[in-house]
């Protein structure tokens, strides 16, 4: 019995499962998987290095790593310049006396700000006591004729550098949010001199900050926490916006540095239906893009959700409106009456004048009501909902979860229309590329109509997770250990033109005089887009411009085998070369070795055949595999129940009891096993395992029974063949 529990739970685990895949398979394939590309610029470092990006330009981009900044090339990430600052002997053996490992006790850049024309600050780890320095005319001095300032960083700069800190220099100050202290007990945001209540839960409750950045006279801080108001009904993470106003001065009397402008919001990413399903955990942002929404222009912000670590693996991308987050901090606030006490929305006859939280001339000149209420109210009741009111792309694998998101805003397609190009990256080393076409009619019943188009999915780092992501000419993908530039499309790697329509890249259209896949040139000269088809929104309209100009057909020079457009994916099958060129430069380490920084290009892709089927194949045999197990145990209930059925209406009632009872068998069967139901042999031998010995009264009649297919077809006029011809008769 205990063996059959079990059967029937495995059964019953496997049609749960089954339902969750199915419900959360994505119905949107990568059209382009891992595809060939020209040897790559790689800019390698040490695993430890923990590459963060600090500030890029049109050609540069700086890295902030383990006792250096980097200021590279976004074009083959070559290094220009470099800040070296390593500890003191002094302050690594206080770090090692603390208890942190040699791994530890390094300085780790993590923050950069360019105060004016001729001077910049740095801010590191230091060997768990974070310390800034000001650079004075860095540009063109050498690293020894470089004069600075060190200053105390508590407060701007983390001491781990894996905490999550953000931080954002606008106006001519810094505004951080990391810890306080040396056990990472204290979070804050701060602006010297203000800062939020220490240690108090209802403005950050064990907070990991993801990004900050300012818009319209106020700084933006996005962050997921432990919520307060669901402390009634367990434990949960929530993701936030938060704001302060640029010119908050601090309050009056106690409140001089304290934040009387500090509100915050929750973020709303959410599957919608009568349960929303939540993506909770807010992992990474895109800056403020300037786009068009809805027939007008609108600021956007790009966030990268997923759920909880135990929870369905999933995570998600939403996109959320300044004006949303501006409408969700004008609603009402979220109270709480005492500890026991359900959160409910304030009734606005209750608040203080003015509105708490708003920007004013002077906040030293408030009431001190007004910094009171801030104190103690500051969540607001309403969420900041999701454009669209749903995430513009969701992703459920086993295999990894979303980590980072950047932007390529508004590229311009050959109708004029724009698109947003976005790129996430994945914890095991992947980008996804995709874009949204919004739907024509913008009434509210047609919101959920946005379509979703994912352009490529390629592995670009080894093992390890991509942690930024950043558009500078290429596209730059920062992990820990080491930084590549890849192409912001693959137009070349498509070979005919309806490939080159149905892929839905903005970047890529096809040109009629010279036979290929290709960028658009410029937008300027009209008529050089004549020569060019492509088609974002209406692939079909584009099929039918390639078929009047005779490009529908395959090229005989394609480079590899392609999918069917039906089936809406590409790919390809990627090679590693054996020798990677490389260029080395050395580079003083901690201990005064050296140690070589490797500049090198090489091909990316590391999918094999065996790897592109497999991922064609994934889907199938997780939904396909359950099922198969289920109907098979379904089938065996039903046979079980109609070989009851049978025996029961058996007119040898006397024989049915005695292959089925427990008692011995009489001397009839020379002690043999005669429950002939256990050994019904495999269908498809010829001889169906029938020639047991049947006795009935003193004569042998097994030579009747020889084969199954034939005699259980003739009337055997005995008890025994019988029954075995209703029992051969339903199982086949």
């Amino acid at each position: 019995m205990a063996i059959k529990c079990n059967f029937y739970e495995l059964c019953c685990l496997l049609i749960s499962i089954t339902l969750v895949v199915r419900a959360w398979t994505p119905d949107i394939t990568p059209k382009l998987i891992n595809p060939k590309t020209e040897k790559l610029p790689v800019f390698f470092g040490n695993t430890t290095d923990y590459f963060k990006i600090l500030d890029q330009d049109d050609n540069t981009i700086l890295i902030g790593a383990r006792n250096n900044i980097y200021n590279l090339s976004s074009t083959d990430l070559r290094e220009r310049e470099r800040i070296e600052w390593i500890s003191s002997d002094a302050d690594r053996e206080l770090c090692a006396l603390k208890g942190k490992t040699e791994q530890d006790c390094q300085n780790y850049i993590r923050v950069f700000a360019r105060l004016d024309d001729k001077r910049i600050m740095i801010c590191g780890t230091n060997s768990y006591k974070p310390r800034c320095r000001t650079y004075t005319n860095f540009h063109g001095a050498a690293q020894d004729d470089r004069t600075f300032e060190e200053s105390e960083a508590q407060g701007r700069c983390a001491y781990n550098p894996t905490h999550n800190s953000t931080y954002v220099f606008t106006d001519g100050q810094l505004y951080s949010a990391t810890v306080a202290d040396f056990s990472s007990a204290d979070p804050l945001i701060y602006r010297e001199p203000q800062r939020t209540e220490q240690y108090d839960l209802k403005q950050l409750n064990q907070p990991d900050f993801v990004s900050a950045m300012e818009m319209n006279g106020y700084v933006l801080f996005f962050f997921r926490e432990i919520a307060m108001e669901y402390m009634n009904c367990g434990k949960a993470i929530y993701s936030r916006i938060a704001r302060v106003c640029k010119n908050d001065k601090g309050g009056p009397y106690g409140f001089a540095d304290r934040w009387t402008s500090f509100l915050k919001a929750r973020l709303n990413c959410s599957m919608p239906g009568e349960y929303p399903f939540y993506f909770d955990e807010i992992q990474a942002t895109s800056k403020i893009i300037e786009s068009l929404y809805q027939d007008r222009r609108s600021s956007i912000i790009y966030a990268v959700f997923t759920t909880s670590i135990n929870a369905i693996p999933g995570s998600a991308v939403c996109a959320f409106s300044t004006d949303e987050i501006v409408e969700a901090f004008e609603g009402p606030f979220k109270v709480q009456k005492n500890s026991t006490s359900v959160w409910l929305p304030l009734s606005v006859d209750n608040l203080p004048e003015p509105r708490p939280g708003r920007c004013v001339d002077d906040s030293r000149t408030l009431p001190s009501s007004v910094a009171s209420f801030i104190k103690t109210h500051s969540l607001m009741e309403n969420a900041v909902p999701a454009m669209y009111g749903r995430p513009l792309f969701t992703s459920v694998s086993f295999k990894y979860r979303l980590t980072a998101v950047t932007v390529d805003p508004q590229v311009i397609t050959k109708d004029g229309s724009a698109f947003d190009v976005a790129f996430v990256g994945t914890d095991d080393g992947r980008v996804i590329k995709f874009i949204n076409v919004p739907p024509t009619n913008h009434s509210p019943e047609a919101s959920n109509d946005v379509e979703t188009v994912v352009i490529s999915e390629i592995q670009i780092l080894d093992n390890m997770p991509v942690r930024e992501l950043t558009v500078a000419g290429n596209l730059i993908v920062v992990g820990d250990g080491y930084i590549k530039a890849i192409p912001l499309h693959h137009c070349s790697q498509i070979v005919t033109c309806v490939e080159c329509i149905d892929i839905q890249d903005p970047y890529c259209a096809w040109n009629i005089q010279n036979h290929e896949c290709g960028p658009l040139p410029s937008i300027t000269n009209p008529r050089t887009l004549d020569d060019f088809i492509q088609n974002i929104t209406s692939p079909e309209h584009g099929r039918r411009e390639c078929e009047k100009n005779g490009d529908s057909g395959n090229r005989i020079d394609q480079r590899y085998s392609v999918s069917q457009p039906a089936r809406g994916t590409l790919s390809a099958v990627a090679q590693r070369p054996l020798n990677y060129p490389m260029v080395k430069s050395r580079e003083p380490g901690n201990d005064g070795n050296l140690l070589e920084n490797t500049i090198t290009h090489h091909l990316v892709n590391d999918a094999n055949d065996l790897q592109l089927a497999n991922t064609s194949l994934n889907w199938f045999w997780l939904i396909a595999l359950p099922l198969m197990v289920t109907f098979l145990a379904i089938g065996i209930v039903i046979g079980r129940l109609l070989t009851k059925r049978a025996c029961k209406n058996s007119p040898f009632a006397e024989h049915r009891n005695e292959l089925t009872s427990s008692r011995p068998l009489n001397s009839r069967t020379s002690g043999k096993d005669t429950n002939l139901l256990m050994n019904v042999g495999p269908r498809n031998n010829k001889r169906d395992n029938l020639e047991n010995e049947f006795v009935v009264g003193d004569k042998d009649r097994s030579h009747e029974c020889k084969n199954s297919t034939e005699n259980l077809e003739k009337v055997v006029h005995c008890k025994t063949t019988g029954t075995l011809t209703k029992v051969k008769s339903t199982y086949i």
